[in-house]
């Protein structure tokens, strides 16, 4: 229609009022509602001069409302792409969380089963029992370790020589001590190992963890670690 600058225009008014939603919809502004027409949209100005005020002020609403829906429908994307991030963000802490305790496990697990326990430096075989002699034996199957009861060490099939020069002992007889001489001489050895473990082998971050996992073992045993 040349008096619209060439724009398709559409005569008739029912025509019109059934296009209107899906049109504007589709441009976010009201024009032809053929999928094969590219010509512009109407401008306000254009489409008050070519219907009556009440189809007008129809359009004005129709607009209104695909505007604000299209507004609704943005912010719901948006809280779904919200949502999905913190629920990925969530899950990213509880596998970091997961990790790290994990990792906590591991370190717990060596204090407690290789420098907390009496064990034999062979074969592993805890031992409880003490006689008030210093140079012990292995009584696990096969193994016949022996070993100072001052410092735990593997000395091959007799310990009395290391013994007698042990950097450990502080009794004064050389092979024999009381059982209280015994359990302080391993709660100082716990002390030493545990301190160099979580200082050598365990990241400065994770200490504070490690160290409160182990917390009620070290207290039955009167071992004071401090990192």
């Amino acid at each position: 229609n040349a008096e619209y600058g060439g724009q398709c225009l559409v005569g008739d008014m029912k025509f019109f009022c059934s296009l209107a939603p899906a049109t504007i919809a589709r441009r976010q502004a009201m024009s032809c509602g053929s999928a094969d027409c590219d010509a512009a949209p109407w401008t306000h100005a254009q489409l008050a001069r070519f219907v009556d005020d009440e189809l007008f002020a129809r359009y004005l609403r129709c607009l209104s409302d695909v505007r604000e829906s299209a507004l609704l429908e943005e912010v719901r994307q948006r809280a779904q792409i919200e949502k999905a991030a913190a629920v990925e963000q969530a899950r990213k802490l509880a596998r970091d969380e997961l990790a790290e305790k994990e990792a906590v496990n591991v370190y717990r697990q060596h204090i407690v089963e290789r420098l907390l326990n009496l064990a034999c430096p062979r074969c592993d075989a805890v031992f409880a029992a003490f006689d008030g002699c210093f140079a012990l034996k292995c009584s696990q199957a096969g193994c016949g370790a022996a070993f100072c009861a001052w410092c735990l060490q593997d000395c091959g099939n007799d310990a009395h020589a290391h013994i007698a020069r042990c950097e450990h002992r502080t009794g004064e007889d050389v092979f024999f001590a009381t059982l209280e001489q015994f359990e302080e001489s391993n709660r100082v050895r716990r002390t030493r190992l545990v301190t160099d473990y979580l200082r050598r082998s365990v990241p400065a971050p994770r200490r504070d963890a490690v160290l409160a996992s182990v917390a009620q073992e070290l207290a039955d045993l009167g071992v004071v670690v401090a990192i």
